[in-house]
């Protein structure tokens, strides 16, 4: 019989994920717990069940439905207070209801706190934080108000053009946009405000809508992920290089491409890397992954925003690149333990992400499926959209349409079908003239 004394309860907040499954039993293997259990808080248990039937764990799973209320999770979490150790959350959406977790446990646990976890979801407080901090790794900002003529005035005045308009609480570029000029910035801040109480609603954020305007940062875009052991114990994962909408010609703001490895040399990772501890210690985070996108201007580099998660697509792309187990580092991080993270590279690696060029009918996705059917290089993908659908821009609250991920280790190959893929993968879309 198991001697209940020695049980020790990692939660997890939002549905369970079977990287997060596996990554516990890994930890379960290895001579740091030996009675780990998982708790699962989540608004809804059915996808978090049905996995767990699927994989049959060795280990004790609990799922709670919870609605994350402050009385419910009193209640709730008062059978596993004192042998907590740790709390992961996966999702962007589901940090808002981390947040609330975490002030009913022990100080003890190894869990980012409510104030670190509300400033690097609110681009806003991110901003002042990262000014008060180190003001040269953030572009300037203001707050914007729906009165849009005054607006505009302090906007021209204090950020100049270009610019950008965002919400502070939303993620995958929803409702971002840029300007170029007075008149492009009526129509974005007149678009974002009669939108973001619908998509706000719709993406399920619980924070009152908020926006901000920024400076455009000219320069080449690149993601770094780092682990927060604790403030002054921060390791940084290899940095991933963007190609933006705006690059391939799409007046929008999602991201087309995530690749490694990059073309920075020693030094400019270096510095890329000093910048994203920076980042982390302004914000506060600990015991958290940290998911940072950069800008690499002539100025040097500089911080687009920060996310106390991991990254896009990351645990598949850093293993296939680089061999790194992104989310067992993850769990490693919530039960105190160093990260280990491989450099060699193994295979070139890259994501795709297609979205709609113009707002109709989505007739298909052009040679995806012939791409899929043919090259081995292919690791995953993934439709969201059916022929039919209605489509938009992310700046008008679009999603993707469909991803891909690609690697090979060998880079001629890995060239001609990215090549391949640019040239010929796109969203066919119906527009009623």
């Amino acid at each position: 019989m198991v001697d209940s004394s020695s049980k020790k309860y990692l939660l997890v907040i939002g549905p369970l994920k079977a990287s997060v499954l596996r990554a516990v039993g890994l930890i379960l293997r290895s001579n740091f717990y030996s009675e780990l259990e998982l708790v699962v808080l989540a608004r809804e248990i059915n996808s978090s069940q049905k996995l767990i039937d699927e994989h049959k764990p060795k280990y004790q799973v609990s799922l709670i439905k919870c609605q994350f209320s402050d009385p419910e999770l009193d209640s709730l979490l008062q059978p596993y207070k004192t042998k907590t150790i740790g709390v992961s959350c996966r999702s962007d959406k589901d940090i808002q209801d981390l947040r609330r977790v975490v002030k009913h446990l022990p100080k003890s646990v190894f869990v980012a706190n409510e104030e670190s976890l509300t400033i690097a979801t609110n681009k806003k407080l991110m901003r002042q934080a990262f000014h008060s901090y180190a003001p040269s790794i953030t572009p300037k900002y203001m707050k914007a108000s729906n009165v849009i003529a005054e607006t505009i005035i302090e906007a021209e005045k204090n950020i100049g053009y270009p610019l950008i308009v965002k919400p502070t609480n939303l993620a995958s570029s929803l409702l971002i946009q840029s300007c170029d000029n007075r008149t492009e910035l009526e129509v974005a801040l007149d678009n974002i405000f009669k939108l973001i109480d619908i998509i706000y609603k719709q993406e399920e954020r619980y924070d009152s809508p908020e926006v901000i305007i920024e400076e455009y940062l000219e320069g080449d875009f690149y993601s770094i992920d780092a682990y927060c052991l604790s403030k002054n114990e921060i390791y940084c994962c290899p940095p991933v290089s963007y190609i933006p909408a705006k690059q391939i010609g799409i007046d929008d703001f999602f991201l087309f491409k995530r690749s490694m490895p990059t073309s920075l040399s020693r030094s400019q990772i270096a510095a890329a890397n000093k910048v994203c501890q920076l980042a982390t210690k302004a914000v506060g985070l600990e015991y958290a992954s940290a998911h940072i996108e950069l800008v690499l201007t002539e100025k040097g580099w500089r911080v687009i925003e920060l996310g106390p998660r991991l990254g896009r697509f990351r645990n598949k792309m850093y293993s296939l690149a680089y061999g790194i187990d992104h989310s067992l580092n993850d769990i490693k991080l919530h039960l105190g333990i160093k990260p280990s993270i491989p450099t060699k590279l193994i295979s070139y690696t890259a994501a795709y992400s297609f979205y709609p060029f113009q707002k109709g009918k989505l007739i298909g996705i052009k040679g995806l499926a012939d791409i899929v059917r043919n090259y081995r290089e292919v690791k995953w993908h993934q439709l969201y959209s059916k022929p039919g659908d209605n489509v938009k821009f992310a700046k008008q609250g679009g999603h993707a349409l469909a991803e891909l991920i690609i690697a090979s280790k060998d880079e001629r190959a890995f060239n001609k079908l990215s090549k391949n893929i640019e040239a010929n993968v796109y969203a066919e879309i119906y527009t009623q003239k």
